[in-house]
């Protein structure tokens, strides 16, 4: 059985609380968890910017990608290719609702960067910032996911 809080004998939606999420080397993001709503709905952008890329390569240019991203790739590392872009696309447009500040990033000078989609695409290009990105902002979901399952 699940519990549901409630207040006044009516089921109230928890709280999402905000806080300071170290990603490692140095890179920490000030977010909450996100909802299942916000997942889906990064989901289906994700789908809806690869539908672009392949009408035409220029859709990815906000992001900082190459508009050749999935060029010369065999067909069995360009499926590994779409999965991936997808699961860091899924990731920036998450982040672009959850997150409100990150400290940690910056350019070859050594100065801040702002949080932008091209930033988050190249810090979750790198497999380990996407993995404590996901687990931090998909705890939730991942718990209700686990917990509708048994």
């Amino acid at each position: 059985m699940i519990t549901l809080p409630t207040q006044n004998g009516k089921v109230t939606v928890p709280k999402l609380v905000t806080a300071n999420c170290p990603l490692g080397g140095g890179v920490s993001m000030t977010m909450r968890p996100a909802t299942s709503f916000e997942y889906r709905a990064a989901q289906d952008r994700a789908g809806k910017m690869l539908d672009a890329y392949l009408e035409s390569a220029d859709a990815l240019a906000p992001f900082g990608l190459p508009p050749d991203l999935l060029s010369g790739a065999s067909e069995d590392n360009h499926s590994h290719l779409v999965t991936g872009l997808t699961q860091v696309l899924v990731a920036v447009f998450v982040a672009e609702m959850v997150v409100t500040d990150w400290s940690g990033v910056g350019d070859e000078s050594g100065d801040p960067l702002p949080l932008s989609q091209q930033a988050l695409c190249a810090l979750f290009q790198d497999g380990a910032f996407l993995h404590a990105f996901e687990q931090q902002a998909f705890q939730r979901i991942f718990l209700e996911e686990t917990e509708g399952k048994s």
